[in-house]
């Protein structure tokens, strides 16, 4: 049996480039993901498994043809953005790379395919009888509940992206609440909220009393709010807001007015790690009222963790319970339940605070690379 991995990844120094030039606004999140799933992959499966990746470009920047996780080749297929001859011309040569594997491989292709990326899988469903291909997705988030603009072209993109989505044989959600979608009951699923990082920080006390949270700035991430909270806790040394969004302007504003909270825009992952392990307090504040939560699982939760730092996080229904052991629920409604959650653990002892960062630690050890993967390959297997 050969396997096929179809993802977005590319290496860092392009992936920086790419954001740099606004070609796409490529998942930091995502691509760790995909980075730590490929090492896993390769290393469950060694020769038997090909990476080929799909990578946004302007027709400028100049995108390798491959690149290298530890002794995994990763394939690259650049695709000019709003270039539909680039489209077509990528996707047919990865027909060709697609049948070129089928033919070597007597007993079929099992697929392991990064969300939906219809350029690609539209080979899949077409060749998928004849050379016994069975492919699934890692469902990060379900198409038809994202969110797309309202303009003709928009709701065909939902379309087109959500059909492509029922097509799969299998689904690796990160959330399961995902499985309650009434078009994927009868499709095989399994639930896997992420990979831990296999680099953990050890925690230590003695920490200033800093308050960080590094992430999207849209308004169900309610950050606002957030510092207006703690605008009115004078334990808290600074604030640190790391990202970007539609509420810049309003975090600006409000750092105008105290000097404790520092905005600092887009921050490379590098600078942004380094931060989260200075800082005592790490909060993921997204609203457990928007209806997209109850789909996703936040992995900056795993990356905060890791980090030796101890995390606030609101209670979405795509964090599992078994999370709460470990992190500090925080409700984001109540003015006063935030404030007091936070100044009850901004006086944790040293010994406390200690203890607790460790047993969050030992929990994400057991979601590293290695088991995550060979639980999507055993799912993988199952699927006849």
């Amino acid at each position: 049996m050969h396997y096929l991995f179809v993802g977005y990844y590319v290496d860092e120094m392009t992936f920086e480039l790419i954001l740099k030039e606004k070609i796409n606004n490529m998942s930091v999140a995502r691509q760790k993901f995909e980075y730590n799933l490929i090492r896993g992959l390769h290393a469950q499966l060694g020769e038997n498994i090909d990476f080929i990746s799909y990578v946004p470009t302007n027709g400028r920047l100049q995108i390798p043809t491959q690149s290298y996780i530890e002794n995994a080749k990763v394939k690259h297929l650049p695709i000019e953005k709003s270039s539909a001859r680039s489209a077509i011309l990528a996707g047919k040569i990865f027909e060709q790379y697609l049948l070129d594997i089928c033919k070597k491989s007597q007993d079929g292709l099992r697929v392991i395919m990064y969300a939906v990326n219809p350029i690609f899988e539209h080979y899949l469903v077409k060749y998928k009888k004849k050379y016994n291909i069975k492919f699934v997705t890692i469902c990060s988030e379900v198409p038809e509940l994202r969110r797309y603009g309202n303009s003709f072209f928009s709701k065909i993109k939902k379309r087109v992206f959500t059909w492509f989505n029922e097509q799969f044989d299998g689904y690796v959600f990160f959330s399961a609440e995902m499985k309650n979608v009434v078009r994927y009951k009868s499709k095989r699923t399994m639930v896997l909220e992420g990979i831990a990082p296999e680099i953990r920080k050890k925690p230590t006390s003695g920490k200033k009393n800093i308050i960080m949270y590094a992430g999207g700035l849209a308004a169900d991430n309610k950050i606002p709010f957030l510092l207006e909270c703690c605008k009115e806790i004078p334990e808290i040394c600074e604030v640190w807001i790391c990202g970007v969004g539609s509420d810049e302007d309003t975090i600006r504003a409000l750092a105008s007015q105290d000097s404790r909270i520092k905005y600092f825009g887009r921050v490379n992952n590098k600078e942004v790690l380094e931060m989260e392990e200075k800082a005592k307090i790490l909060i993921n504040f997204r609203s457990p009222a928007e209806e997209l939560t109850k789909y996703s699982f936040p992995s900056k939760i795993l990356e905060y963790i890791a980090s030796g730092s101890l995390v606030l996080s609101t209670k979405l229904l795509g964090i599992p319970e078994e999370y709460f052991e470990y992190i500090v629920p925080v409700d984001q409604a109540d003015k006063e339940k935030v404030k007091k959650a936070i100044i009850h653990n901004l006086q944790l002892k040293d010994e406390q605070y200690i203890e607790y960062c460790e047993a969050a630690q030992e929990f994400i050890g057991k979601k590293n690379y290695y088991l995550q993967s060979k639980k999507i390959v055993d799912f993988v297997n199952s699927i006849m």
